[in-house]
């Protein structure tokens, strides 16, 4: 829709340019980064959530899901798109669109967000976007 901008630049606009971009659908992407175990740990830390089968392997190995997994609200964590590549990834990773958006104001904020886990999320993963 436009050319890529600096990691913290977003489009202003008003809401009426952003209804345009109703039903604007976009390929499937895959992610840069695997799920990986230390980010898993990471991730636990920061929210705090005590759940064994974040950190601990070998209670995890014992468990129905055979392993580490992920806490589902990390899910957004892999999923995301970069807000920065270089240049020469730009097509293969392309940046988050939600910056593009022309909306008014000069910050953007996630209140809220639904999600639905079917499967937990394993190290070596790729959740694409």
């Amino acid at each position: 829709m436009s050319e890529h901008k600096a990691a913290n630049e977003i489009v202003t606009g008003s809401y009426e340019e952003a209804q345009k971009w109703i039903g604007y659908e976009t390929d499937f992407y895959e992610p840069i980064d695997v799920v990986e175990k230390g980010a898993i740990r990471f991730l636990s830390e920061v929210i705090e959530d005590p759940n064994p089968l974040y950190y601990n392997e070998q209670l995890a190995e014992q468990s129905i899901w055979k392993g580490i997994i992920a806490p589902p609200t990390s899910y957004m964590v892999w999923a995301a798109p970069p807000s920065w590549v270089p240049e020469p990834l730009r097509k293969k990773y392309p940046m988050n669109l939600v910056k593009e958006i022309p909306l008014p104001g000069s910050a953007l904020v996630l209140t809220e967000i639904d999600q639905t886990c079917y499967l937990p999320i394993y190290p070596g993963d790729r959740v694409r976007y």
